[in-house]
């Protein structure tokens, strides 16, 4: 049989006692191990990029910059597209999202994205917004706006 000791801290020192001490008992959260894992965010930001309103000088179709989504967080199926940071008019704007090939002609992998849109996940790490339209401020300027991509169920 085990004893339990007593240590109380007191102003002049330590006091130990061997009297038995009445332990709670601990108690796990739930009987059922998979309600303890952690749940996911519905969704993660994986990248974001900036476009223009029009494609850029001496392009066709690129706007933006190259972007990643080579490195996305494990648990999502789908990609979700927002658009944020531009005078125009959100609810507007469309674009195209095309892959950078060298020496190639570029593909496009998704055709008419906008705010709030979702895609199926397509890793690559050479992707740029293209062929973006009504992006219009008030006074009928072409302006620029923010993509924000997110890993989502």
């Amino acid at each position: 049989m085990l004893k339990r000791f007593a240590v109380i801290l007191t102003l002049s020192g330590l006091f130990c006692s061997n009297a038995a001490l009445a332990l709670p008992r601990i108690e796990p959260l739930t009987s059922r191990p998979s309600l303890l894992k952690a749940q996911l965010p519905s969704r993660q930001l994986v990248t974001t990029v900036r476009s223009e309103g029009a494609p850029k000088r001496g392009q066709k179709h690129r706007s933006s910059g190259n972007f990643s989504t080579d490195t996305l967080p494990a648990g999502y199926s789908r990609l979700c597209w927002e658009i944020g940071q531009t005078t125009a008019k959100v609810s507007r704007i469309k674009f195209n999202v095309k892959k950078d090939k060298s020496l190639r002609g570029d593909s496009t992998e998704f055709k008419n994205l906008g705010h709030g849109s979702k895609t199926k996940i397509k890793k690559s790490r050479q992707l740029y917004i293209a062929d973006p339209r009504g992006a219009y401020d008030s006074f009928g300027n072409k302006v620029g706006f923010l993509v924000e991509v997110y890993a989502c169920k």
